[in-house]
C-alpha cells in the first residue's frame, strides 16, 4: 500500500525530478536558496521519518535489524533514481518497472 502510494506520487508528479535538476545547479548557487531547498527537504524527511517511524524495525532476510524509516528511504531513494533516469531520457516510468522495484524492497523483508 505504501509503495503504491509513493509510486502514484513519484509517477504524478516525475517532471518535477527534472525541474529540479534545471532549477538546482541556479538555485544551489545562492547561500539564501541553499537555506530554503534544505528547510524544504528538512520538511520532506520529517513527514518520511514519521511514516518509516509507523513501521518499526524491519528485520530483513538476512536477519539484520534496520528502522522503518531507513528502510523507507532506501525504497523512495530507489524508486526516485528510477522515474529520474526515465523522464530524463525522455521516457514515462512504467508502473510495473516501478512496482518490481517496490516487490524487491519488500522480499527483503523477512
Amino acid at each position: 500500500m505504501i509503495v503504491n502510494f509513493y509510486i502514484n506520487l513519484l509517477e504524478e508528479n516525475s517532471k518535477i525530478f527534472i525541474i529540479m535538476q534545471r532549477i538546482g545547479y541556479d538555485f544551489m548557487q545562492k547561500e539564501d536558496s541553499k537555506k530554503k531547498i534544505n528547510e524544504l527537504f528538512k520538511k520532506l524527511r520529517k513527514k518520511q521519518k514519521e511514516t518509516g517511524d509507523l513501521f518499526g524495525e524491519v528485520i530483513l532476510s538476512s536477519g539484520k535489524k534496520v528502522s522503518g524509516d531507513l528502510f523507507l528511504y532506501s525504497m523512495i531513494a530507489a524508486l526516485g533514481r528510477a522515474i529520474f533516469e526515465n523522464v530524463s531520457q525522455g521516457r514515462k516510468p512504467k508502473k510495473d518497472d516501478l512496482l518490481t522495484i517496490g516487490e524487491i524492497f519488500i522480499a527483503s523483508v523477512k
